[in-house]
């Protein structure tokens, strides 16, 4: 179902006329018409007037949850369960904005705010209970977890460096989207494969062909803190959902309650993933781990 359809519906059932929507979003008639016809898409502060008349933003840009959004008190989230709110909200705007071409008009600190602000923003609701706010906040664990920690990762100074020296290593620079999933999905494997020793030959490293000597050791320094903190990451998640599937194909084949392991449960998961975000905030320490990884890295990779 596209962004249009979604829209058609929610105004059929909520708002019942173009004009009654547009008047509560303080919009034109004309501008609703481009929306629902598929001209155009609302940019970010008309997506924040529909978060505030209830709408659940992630169901109108994705299809995904409720058309009209199930409210949390901010109080019951603490520092972790907002990085997952955070991210998972973030990861929607991305694709929204990068598929709609709006990134660009935004800044990242403006967008971070802003996502903060619509995320958290005036959340009581006394029907609603903590039981199922617990459900809410462990799905949206469970289905967002990696998301939550690879945004963490890549907002820390090493992977700002090693933008930085991307930008000045090559004539043709890649913007931030590329430069992740360039590391994630083509670099970060090859190292591992390395690592596994299941090649021979050098991990080649597009786009840092003209640093100086001085900034392609700070460059490896920083590419293995990063290095450390995805591996750790990716280690943990794939543990992680490994259990979900297990847990998911128990329920389903409906196995023996004395053969079944341990459930998964909120506890554990919130403990290992503050775990990992305070090791990731651990400067101290991931310096040590880069340290001691960058000599290896420099034998392992070749900059072109």
């Amino acid at each position: 179902m596209s962004f249009e359809i979604r829209l058609k519906k929610l105004i059929d059932k909520e708002f019942k006329t173009q004009n009654d929507i547009a008047f509560k979003l303080g919009v034109s008639k004309v501008s609703i018409s481009t929306y629902v016809n598929g001209k155009q898409k609302p940019k970010f502060d008309i997506l924040e007037k529909f978060f505030n008349l209830g709408v659940n933003i992630n169901w109108l840009l994705s299809g995904e949850g409720s058309m009209m959004r199930t409210f949390i008190n901010e109080d019951e989230l603490d520092k972790y369960d907002k990085i997952i709110f955070d991210s998972y909200f973030e990861s929607k705007l991305d694709w929204y904005f990068l598929d709609g071409g709006y990134l660009d008009s935004i800044t990242s600190e403006e967008f971070d705010d802003d996502g903060n602000v619509i995320l958290l923003e005036d959340r009581s609701n006394t029907k609603m209970a903590k039981d199922k706010a617990d459900v809410i906040i462990f799905d949206t664990y469970k289905s967002n977890i990696e998301t939550a920690l690879i945004f963490k990762i890549y907002h820390t100074t090493y992977f700002e460096k090693l933008t930085d020296y991307f930008k000045s290593g090559s004539s043709k620079s890649m913007n931030t989207y590329q430069l992740i999933k360039y590391l994630y999905e083509e670099i970060i494997p090859k190292i591992n494969e390395k690592f596994a020793e299941k090649t021979n030959d050098k991990v080649e490293i597009n786009g840092t062909s003209k640093l100086t000597e001085e900034q392609i050791i700070d460059f490896y320094y920083n590419l293995s803190c990063l290095y450390f903190l995805i591996t750790e990451a990716k280690e943990f998640t794939t543990n992680f959902d490994k259990r979900l599937k297990e847990q998911e194909k128990e329920k389903s084949e409906e196995a023996d309650p004395m053969k079944r392991k341990k459930k998964i449960s909120l506890v554990e998961t919130k403990s290992m993933f503050s775990f990992l975000i305070d090791q990731i905030e651990n400067a101290p320490y991931v310096e040590a781990k880069g340290n001691r990884l960058a000599p290896t890295m420099f034998q392992m990779c070749k900059l072109v």
